[in-house]
């Protein structure tokens, strides 16, 4: 089912998808509620925002990075300097943070602005929608739309709505309770991708970047199967002081972990404990167009060519490739 978007009214700022995942950047103070649940007739507004019961998890609307619009989504609370964001709302732009809410009316969410509506979120599942409806910010993160009158019925949640990123206990693949097949996406001006579930093998999914599919599988440990195999499950980390998320970025599929280093350094910070491709040797494409994966294990580009990106080569995406020198004869491509 797909997101159903106000026709009113649709913004797309040029900006470098890059952004959306910085893990620092400057951020509006905001006030959170003593609260996890947005009532009927109640809103979220500007810098407002909704704990979990549990306090490990936050819902506003969160900046990229310095100078970036905002956009509805969640992130850990006790880290929000260092955290990432997973945006909610289909990633709709807010650009005056003061006349921005986030309201429940009948069965729906909506997020406005200047009170107009730029998206709200549809109902899932058969049977007439109920009278009234609350959003609840629950604690492993997931955002609910819930009938008011029976809480075991979820309208709308989500972790059916990934993006670029995944906490434990979503799923991707089929959803046999909404119906819905859900992957992680990634998309920008340049560049975009899918990771999606194939039954083909056990645990098995697709990397797909620019229209280029790789294979690839999910350890036991890191994945549940359920539905036969229908859709898979990202396990909670092995310790409840442990904090991980997966991660699709730059045409790699990694699984992160905040890791705290006790030294007088203070190297806290994210750290890939799984990535796949985790070298170029795992995927002819993985050095893209020219290049090719040296005996070290690293992507050069061929003589007479040099990266395309050098700034995304230096992050360790290749997939963009290389490119010959418009200042170099054509002759000299080749030695």
């Amino acid at each position: 089912m797909e997101v159903v978007r106000s026709p009113s009214r649709r913004r797309e700022p040029p900006l470098p998808t890059l952004l959306f995942l910085l893990f620092g950047g400057a951020f509006l103070s905001t006030t959170a509620f003593a609260r996890d649940t947005i009532l009927p007739g109640e809103g979220l507004s500007g810098n407002q925002t909704l704990v979990s019961k549990n306090g490990v998890f936050e819902l506003g609307f969160f900046s990229g990075g310095p100078g970036i619009y905002h956009f509805l989504g969640v992130r850990f609370k006790k880290m929000p300097r260092t955290t990432p964001k997973f945006w909610v709302g289909d990633r709709i732009v807010i650009t005056d943070l003061p006349g921005a809410s986030l309201e429940v009316f009948g069965s729906s969410l909506y997020i406005k602005e200047g009170g107009a509506s730029l998206w709200w979120s549809p109902v899932a599942g058969d049977g007439p929608p109920p009278a009234a409806a609350v959003a609840v910010l629950l604690d492993n993160g997931n955002l609910v739309v819930r009938d008011q009158a029976n809480s075991s019925r979820i309208l709308w949640q989500s972790f059916d709505y990934p993006g670029d990123s995944l906490l434990p206990g979503a799923r991707l693949g089929f959803d046999s309770n909404t119906g819905n097949n859900i992957s992680m996406t990634y998309k920008d001006f340049t560049h975009n991708g899918s990771v999606s579930i194939d039954r083909s093998w056990k645990n098995g999914f697709v990397l797909t970047t620019d229209g280029h599919d790789l294979p690839g599988t999910f350890p036991d440990w890191m994945v549940s199967s359920q539905d036969n195999g229908r859709s898979l499950v990202l396990n909670y980390p092995d310790s409840p002081n442990v904090t991980e998320f997966l991660q699709y970025h730059l045409g790699q599929v990694s699984l992160m972990r905040w890791v705290e280093e006790e030294s007088a350094e203070n190297t806290s910070g994210w750290v890939a404990r799984w990535t796949f491709p985790s070298d170029c040797k795992s995927s002819g494409f993985f050095c893209g167009n020219f290049g090719a994966c040296s005996n070290n294990s690293k992507c050069d580009c061929i003589d007479g060519y040099e990266p395309k990106y050098p700034d995304e080569w230096n992050l360790g995406y290749f997939v963009t490739g290389c490119s010959r020198p418009p200042s170099l004869p054509f002759s000299l491509s080749q030695k």
